[in-house]
C-alpha cells in the first residue's frame, strides 16, 4: 500500500535494505524462481542503499530509537497518572510534563479519564498500556536493528513508472498474476506519496519498503543542513511551529511510520494480532494522516486511532519532544494541570 502525506512534503524518503539486485523487481514473472531466492533472505534487515543514502537511513534509524526511548519516558508518566486517578480517592495536580503528556495522548488516541470511578475509564488505562507494551518492543527492535526482519530499499526503480507486484501464484501455472499497479505515483511530486510499503510479499517472509527517489533526495539535504528533530529539541519551537511540519524534513519521522506498519516490530508475539495501518480520516477522503485527521479519528474512535500508523509516529514525535505541549498541534510551553480530587 502507498503512504501519503497529507501536507506538503519538503523531503520524502525511501527505505530499503541489503545488497540485492533491484533487477530482481520488474515485471510479472512465469515462475516463482526469484521469489525462492529472495525468500532465502528473510528474518533479517536488508538495507538496498549506498552512499550518503544508506548513512541517512542509518542516522535515521539511530534517531528513530533516541525519540522512542524518550517518548516511553513520557509516555510513562501518562500510564502513572492515570493509574493514580483511577485507584486512590485523593486531591492531586498533575506537574506540567505529565499534564501535557497525558493530554496529548488524549488528543491523540482518544479521551481517558471521565471522573472518578467511571467505568469508561477502563478503555483509556488498556490504551495507555497497550501504546506502553507496543513502544518497548519498538524500542528493543531498534536497539539492534540489524535483526530488524524486513528490506529497505532507496531506489524506486523497480517501481517506475507502470511496475507491478506480482500478488499471487496461479494454481496450477506458476504464473504471477499481477492485479495491484503502482502506476507511477512513487514519481509523482503532485502525488505527494513519499514511500510505498508490501506488509506481506509473495513467499518472503520480510516486508518491504520502498522510499520514493525524488523525496529521499530531500531528507538528506535536510540532514546536511542540520535540520533534524534532534537538533530542535534545544531550539525554540513556538507557535506557528506544529507537529505536521517534521514530516516535511525528517527521514526519522518517515522511518517512525513506515515501522508501525511492520508487525513483526510492533508486535512480535502476535504474528496473526494487532496490526497499524492507515486508518480512513473522518473528516476528509484518504488516510488519517496529519493532526487534523488523527485528532478527530481519536474522537471519533479511539479503538481505530490505537490502529493508525500516522498517530503512533506523531505521538512519539511529541513526546520524545516534551519540553512543549503539542495537544493542539502546536508547539505550546506545557503548564501543571489542574487539582482533581475524588
Amino acid at each position: 500500500m502507498f503512504f501519503k502525506a497529507s501536507f506538503s512534503t519538503a523531503g520524502a524518503v525511501a527505505l530499503v535494505i541489503t545488497q540485492c539486485a533491484l533487477q530482481a523487481w520488474g515485471h510479472p514473472v512465469n515462475n516463482t524462481d526469484q521469489f525462492r531466492i529472495l525468500g532465502k533472505r528473510a528474518g533479517f534487515l536488508e538495507l538496498h542503499c549506498a552512499g550518503s543514502d544508506a548513512s541517512n537511513v542509518l542516522f535515521a534509524l539511530t534517531e528513530a530509537r533516541s525519540l522512542v526511548l524518550a517518548a516511553q519516558n513520557s509516555h510513562k508518566r501518562v500510564v502513572e497518572y492515570l493509574d493514580k486517578l483511577n485507584t486512590f480517592a485523593f486531591s492531586y495536580k498533575a506537574d506540567a510534563w505529565t499534564w501535557s503528556a497525558t493530554q496529548t495522548f488524549e488528543a491523540f488516541f482518544g479521551k481517558a479519564f471521565f471522573g472518578f470511578w467511571k467505568k469508561e475509564n477502563a478503555a483509556g488505562r488498556d490504551r495507555a498500556k497497550y501504546i506502553a507494551d507496543a513502544l518497548q518492543n519498538l524500542a528493543d527492535a531498534l536497539a539492534e536493528p540489524a535483526t530488524m526482519p524486513f528490506d529497505i530499499y532507496c531506489s524506486d526503480s523497480w517501481l517506475d513508472p507502470y511496475e507491478f507486484w506480482d500478488s499471487r501464484p496461479g494454481s496450477e501455472t506458476t504464473e504471477w498474476i499481477s492485479f495491484a499497479a503502482v502506476e507511477g505515483k512513487c514519481r509523482s511530486t503532485a502525488e505527494g506519496f513519499y514511500a510505498v510499503v508490501f506488509p506481506k510479499p509473495p513467499l518472503y517472509d520480510n516486508p518491504i519498503m520502498t522510499f520514493c527517489e525524488p523525496w529521499l533526495k530531500k531528507f538528506g539535504d535536510a540532514r546536511s543542513a542540520g535540520q533534524t528533530i534532534g537538533n530542535l529539541y534545544n531550539s525554540p519551537m513556538t507557535v506557528p511551529w506544529h507537529i505536521d511540519r517534521f514530516i516535511d524534513f525528517s527521514l526519522s519521522a518517515a522511518i517512525l511510520h513506515e515501522l508501525m506498519h511492520v508487525q513483526p516490530v510492533m508486535f512480535p508475539s502476535t504474528p496473526l494480532g494487532a496490526s497499524i495501518v492507515d486508518q480512513p480520516c473522518p473528516i476528509q477522503p484518504g488516510g488519517a494522516y496529519g493532526y487534523h485527521c488523527i485528532t478527530a479519528l481519536a474522537k471519533a474512535n479511539p479503538d481505530l486511532a490505537i490502529s493508525n500508523a500516522d498517530t503512533w509516529s506523531n505521538y512519539v514525535i511529541a513526546l520524545a519532544l516534551s519540553n512543549y505541549n503539542w495537544a493542539t498541534g502546536f508547539a505550546i510551553l506545557p503548564s501543571e494541570g489542574p487539582e482533581v480530587s475524588s
